[in-house]
């Protein structure tokens, strides 16, 4: 929680000496005590949406509450006035409530496709690439089955996707590849890189699994049940995502680690 009138400027400041991926800057909303204002900073720049950092700060204001009467569902309103809603459960599942996003195909020999793949790194061609999609959110670059492991391998090029023509798309590129649930529990692997709102990579992100689901449920074709997908970050994490209507409900946990009061002071002295 901070005060409504920390600046922009300030909240930058603060994300660049937490050096975090992401950063939540969450105030009092005029309605309710339930609802609340949200805004979300990189070290570099806001960004509009971030899934993982809503998450973490709806368990923050879940366990700071006191136990008797216990609020546990929180309604956020983004800067551009997007509305989301999150629910904690009883053993501390947190479930965000966000609209999917549907992608849109694009061709493989498109010259600005062959560039977008090209930005992964020197080895990967569209010989190991399934198909490309994309939304005015996000590319997702679809790897075949058989091109194994070269989703961990990945070592993009960041110079070359900062030098990329958006083609429209506003935060960044998404890498993601089918799993064998049987053997491994999970549904679909991914990575997501954000160089363009000032983060290589994002070690886990929720915004890009409500396009990834709606993705996976189509492909796989599984309607009406819990998809889990792997993101294979330095430090990974699993996101358990399903269709709700036109949203795509996406659950994880979270960990309270730190708490920090600042104490306004004001100093006076004769001259």
């Amino acid at each position: 929680m901070v005060y409504n009138d920390i600046s922009d400027e300030t909240k930058l400041k603060i994300a660049k000496e937490l050096n975090q991926p992401m950063v939540a800057f969450v105030s009092k909303g005029e309605d309710n005590e339930s609802v609340y204002n949200i805004r979300y900073f990189t070290t570099g720049q806001e960004i509009p949406l971030c899934g993982h950092a809503t998450v973490g700060t709806t368990y923050a204001l879940y366990a700071n509450q006191t136990t008797a009467g216990r609020i546990k569902q929180f309604n956020f309103t983004t800067k551009s006035g997007r509305k989301l809603t999150a629910n904690v459960s009883d053993d501390s599942l947190v479930t965000l409530s966000m609209p999917s996003i549907l992608s849109t195909r694009v061709h493989l020999n498109d010259r600005w496709t062959q560039t977008l793949i090209k930005t992964l790194g020197k080895d990967v061609d569209e010989s190991v690439v399934h198909e490309v999609c994309k939304s005015s959110d996000f590319a997702i670059i679809v790897f075949k089955d058989s091109a194994k492991n070269r989703l961990l391998e990945l070592k993009p090029d960041f110079d070359a996707m900062n030098k990329l023509e958006r083609n429209g798309i506003k935060n960044g590129i998404v890498v993601t590849q089918r799993a064998d649930y049987r053997s491994t529990g999970f549904h679909f692997y991914s990575r997501v890189f954000l160089p363009w709102v000032g983060l290589n990579e994002d070690l886990v992100c929720g915004h890009a699994h409500t396009q990834l689901t709606p993705y996976w449920t189509q492909r796989l074709a599984i309607t009406g049940q819990t998809l889990v997908g792997k993101q294979c970050s330095r430090r990974p994490g699993i996101v358990r995502c399903r269709i709700n209507g036109d949203s795509v409900d996406i659950s994880g946990n979270a960990v309270y680690t730190l708490a920090h009061k600042k104490a306004r002071m004001r100093h006076e002295c004769d001259l």
